[in-house]
């Protein structure tokens, strides 16, 4: 009774990890000018990847500086990228740790959340796109 109870406890904060990283992670628009039908939705990591992506391209789209506008937009959508950030700093930094002790207990195997960057992109180096 106890290991079942235990399993349904540990299968139950799986799926809530799992549903909060979806969250987070969100999905990309097909357009995303504009406010979406049902009005302005807080951003996730997808819509911040795509906006982020389009004022890269106007950026890149001219040799020289990028306009004011480009900058102000930059700015904020870099205010924008806070909210999705500190939620991913509570689920790195609480409920990944919190999941974890209770896969260890269950000799399952930990969700290694702190992973450096460069492991996880397979050793891309971060620097100029020169050739």
């Amino acid at each position: 009774m106890a290991a079942a109870k235990s399993k349904s406890k540990l299968t139950e904060a799986i799926t809530s990890l799992d549903r909060q990283c979806a969250e987070l992670e969100g999905a990309t628009q097909r357009s995303f000018f504009g406010l979406p039908p049902s009005g302005k939705q807080p951003e996730n990591l997808s819509t911040l990847n795509q906006y982020y992506a389009a004022i890269l391209a106007v950026a890149d789209s001219a040799d020289a500086a990028p306009t004011t506008q480009a900058t102000v937009v930059g700015q904020e959508l870099d205010e924008q990228a806070a909210v999705p950030r500190k939620q991913w700093i509570v689920l790195r930094e609480t409920e990944i740790p919190a999941l974890n002790k209770n896969l260890k207990k269950a000799g399952l195997p930990t969700i290694a959340a702190k992973r450096p960057l460069s492991e996880e992109l397979g050793g891309a180096s971060q620097g100029d796109d020169e050739p």
